[in-house]
């Protein structure tokens, strides 16, 4: 019994008494941005959101994210608003443009296929295309900027290149790493 008491009185110093009063706590809100991309994950098959403890400017957020996934301050390499994502084999980080970040998307759409090989109807990926580019409109209209990271991830020998969705505001940066398929 005393075992039970215990675990009460700690679960109400650790979620609150007004809380456990109420009868439970409020979950945190999502930000418009981090509820969009959630819709732009089912779209493209996944994401990774990195919370960071700082805020700043886009170029500090992707050199937070930068450092926190290992990289070393030294090979930091950013670039500012780019017209064209780099799609395999590239270096670096930077910032982008909504354009950028539709083309980018809508090029990695085309000819995609299942983790299989086989690849996904044209009806299929034009939806996804649609929706995608239309998600990216008001993912900007919220707020939220776009850039890249070269380094995104691998696959078959190949370097791809993630889209990345930055929310200042939240100090999220939201990954979206779009390959075509199996090797």
């Amino acid at each position: 019994m005393k075992s039970i008491i215990s675990i009460v009185s700690l679960s109400i110093a650790l979620t609150g008494a007004s809380a456990f009063a109420k009868g439970k706590a409020k979950p945190k809100q999502l930000s418009a941005i981090a509820k969009l991309c959630k819709v732009l994950a089912k779209t493209l098959d996944g994401e990774t959101a990195t919370v960071l403890e700082k805020g700043g400017s886009s170029e500090s957020l992707l050199k937070q994210k930068f450092l926190q996934d290992g990289g070393d301050k030294e090979d930091f390499e950013f670039e500012a608003n780019v017209t064209s994502i780099p799609e395999t084999d590239g270096s670096g980080m930077g910032t982008a443009s909504l354009e950028a970040a539709q083309m980018f998307v809508t090029t990695k759409l085309d000819g995609w296929a299942d983790d299989d090989g086989t690849q996904l109807d044209e009806k299929v990926l034009a939806k996804k295309r649609t929706k995608a580019v239309a998600l990216l409109q008001r993912l900007e209209e919220e707020g939220a900027e776009f850039g890249y990271d070269a380094n995104g991830g691998g696959a078959c020998g190949i370097n791809y290149s993630s889209l990345l969705i930055i929310d200042k505001k939240s100090k999220t940066v939201h990954e979206f790493l779009v390959t075509s398929g199996p090797c």
